[in-house]
Parts: structure tokens; sequence; C-alpha cells
């Protein structure tokens, strides 16, 4: 079975594997991307025979999480079946993965970006600590709010190939 890690930016999990619909406008402040009105950016499908019940992580959880990004602290990959056309048939319009291991995770980055929730903790940028007390991503700075986009996370695609030949 042909598993593939790699890592990704945040600006490019947003774009290739974006678990919310974000509106157009944080679309493009995250990835630069000019897109139509109607373009959605939901790439994943969550199934929650196999998800642990979505909402599980407060926002103090999802602040961490993304102090962890900040920081460069490692975590476990998120882990993306890709959908067979088939399944892909029944999702909405763009949804192409379904996500075995990270719902949390990537609801708390696609959160952070769209301004639902804001950043609080003492975080070290460019070798001098600063303090965060719920500051929106809107309302970091251009430096902050790079530094976050360019920071990498590990995914694990499996592809639908590979599990059409195993019998799942």
């Amino acid at each position: 079975m042909s598993n593939n890690y790699k890592s990704v930016s945040i600006a490019e999990l947003i774009e290739k594997y974006c678990p919310l619909n974000l509106t157009k406008e944080d679309y493009k402040s995250v990835t630069l991307r000019e897109v139509d009105d109607d373009y959605r950016t939901k790439k994943l499908f969550f199934d929650p025979s196999y998800q642990r019940m979505y909402g599980s992580w407060d926002n103090d959880r999802k602040r961490k999480y993304i102090k962890s990004i900040f920081m460069k602290w490692i975590y476990t990959p998120i882990v993306l079946a890709e959908l067979s056309k088939e399944t892909a048939k029944k999702q909405p319009k763009g949804v192409r993965y379904a996500c075995l291991d990270g719902q949390h995770r990537t609801h708390a980055i696609a959160e952070f970006v769209s301004n639902r929730f804001g950043l609080t903790g003492r975080i070290e940028i460019d070798d001098r600590e600063k303090q965060f007390n719920n500051v929106l991503f809107k309302d970091l700075n251009a430096r902050e709010r790079e530094i976050f986009l360019r920071q990498t996370v590990e995914i694990q695609i499996i592809n639908s190939q590979d599990i059409s030949k195993t019998g799942q």
C-alpha cells in the first residue's frame, strides 16, 4: 500500500484539504487566489461512524493547537483517504477526501483563519516572545499571518486505488 506522507503549509492545507466552506474573502486572504463567488473550499468528508463526535474541542483546546503550529511543536499526521469515484459522486461537489484522523485539528485551522476564534498565549515570533489575547487571524499583523500560513503540518493520504485493492 502506497501511503503518502508529506508536509504541507497551512495555506496549502486550506487550499487543497479544507474541511469548511470559507467565505470568498477568507479563502483569498489565506491562499491569495481569486475565486468565483460560488467556489466551494470544502474538500473533506467526515463520517460520524468512525470519527469522534465533532465539538469535543473547546476554544481553549483549539487555541493550544494553533499555538503549537506557531511554535512548530510536532503532532501526529492528519490522515485522509482519497474518495473513490463512486463515493465522491454521493458527496457535495468538490469533496475529494474522507478524514480518517484529524477532524478537530483541520477544523481548528479552518476556523482560526476564518476568524471564528482568536489566538491566546505567549508565542515566540522572530526570536521574541509576544503575548496574544483572543486575537483573530485578520487582526494579526502581516508578518504573523505569513508565519502561520507558512508553518507546516504532516498529512498522510491513502489513495483510493490502494483501498480498493485491499477489499475495504
